[in-house]
């Protein structure tokens, strides 16, 4: 059976314009947040 194609398919994030760019900037928060964390364990040891 084939997929139907509805328009939650088609639809752009609301920033960035691009799923990829949506996607690519929540990594890097993730990797700012984890590196902060880092950091302050180091400085609190």
């Amino acid at each position: 059976m084939p997929k139907s194609s509805t328009s939650a398919d088609k639809e752009n994030p609301p920033i960035l314009k691009t799923w990829n760019r949506l996607y690519w900037l929540i990594l890097a928060i993730h990797a700012v947040i984890i590196t902060l964390f880092y950091l302050f364990t180091e400085f609190y040891k």
